[in-house]
């Protein structure tokens, strides 16, 4: 499709700009604050792409040409570095590593935005400590009556500020598969039994048919286990009565072979070695499975 010959001028309606939000949700807005069909403003951006391959959660460039950005940011009436501030991929023109997440509606609607707007997360995104509201996942509920997991959030962000998002991303990846083994076969009856609790606090506030949010209840110890294994990494050769201390609850001194933590752990070298992040988990562990019905 040729670059659309009339001029370009700011739309009447602009945009507010959301930190980190996707191109396809700005544009997206931006159409329908100003009554324009998609593929309407996605020709007068110099887009050619397939309305039906074009949604909010969109972040590359497919299909873009030379003037698109400056075009995109003619028609939001901001200059273009302004724009990429708000907007990655304006920034470097590199799609997301990292799956699209809605935002807080409570935070984006504080910024008179009323519309859906979603975001390129960050690996240590899972929910909106202000409001208190889980933001993974189709199921996205209230936290109000399990403070502990936006206090663990909050701690463990204080903790791995300095820590580059490739490391908090392959700790959390670990650290689900640890506690959605120790959920699902019940490896430490004291973690059982806090879970079933918050199960049932969780359960008692969401609507329709009981189901059980294993992301959710044992969010607080997939954390700890994070941290735990981003410092073995930092500083191989942690000692075993040293784990229950740094995880906060409890762990027994001398865990089964199989346990998945020790499992884990064992395989990290000694403090003369060079720490590497392992690619993937031994033999017997398993991935994330269902956790048992309560």
């Amino acid at each position: 499709m040729p670059v659309p010959a009339e001029p370009l001028r700011p739309l009447p309606v602009p945009a507010r700009l959301i930190a980190r939000e996707t191109i396809g949700s700005f544009l997206t807005r931006l159409a329908f604050a100003n009554s324009l069909r998609i593929p309407h403003l996605l020709a007068l951006a110099a887009i050619t792409t397939d309305q039906r391959s074009f949604t909010p959660a969109t972040d590359d460039t497919r299909g873009w040409t030379e003037p698109t950005p400056g075009r995109i940011a003619a028609l939001a009436g901001r200059p273009l570095p302004e724009l990429a501030t708000a907007i990655p991929l304006l920034a470097t023109m590199t799609p997301a590593d990292t799956a699209p997440l809605r935002a807080c509606g409570h935070c984006t609607a504080a910024k008179n935005v009323t519309g859906m707007v979603i975001l390129r997360a960050r690996a240590r995104d899972y929910l909106c400590a202000r409001h208190e509201q889980w933001l993974r996942g189709i199921h996205r509920p209230s936290l109000a009556a399990l403070p502990e997991i936006t206090d663990s959030q909050r701690r463990h962000d204080r903790r791995t500020a300095n820590v580059p998002d490739q490391d908090i991303t392959r700790a959390h990846q670990q650290a689900r598969d640890i506690t959605g083994q120790w959920l699902a076969s019940g490896w430490h009856p004291a973690l059982t039994e806090r879970w079933q609790d918050r199960h049932r606090r969780l359960a008692a506030m969401l609507p329709g048919p009981e189901a059980v949010l294993a992301d959710v209840i044992t969010h607080p110890e997939m954390l700890s286990v994070a941290h735990l294994l981003i410092s073995s990494h930092r500083s191989p050769g942690i000692r075993q009565r040293e784990i229950a201390a740094r995880l906060g609850f409890p762990y027994p001194s001398r865990p089964h072979p199989l346990d998945p933590l020790h499992n884990h752990l064992s395989q990290q070298p000694g403090p003369t070695q060079e720490a590497t992040w392992p690619s993937t988990f031994p033999a017997s562990s398993a991935t994330r499975t269902s956790p048992p019905a309560w």
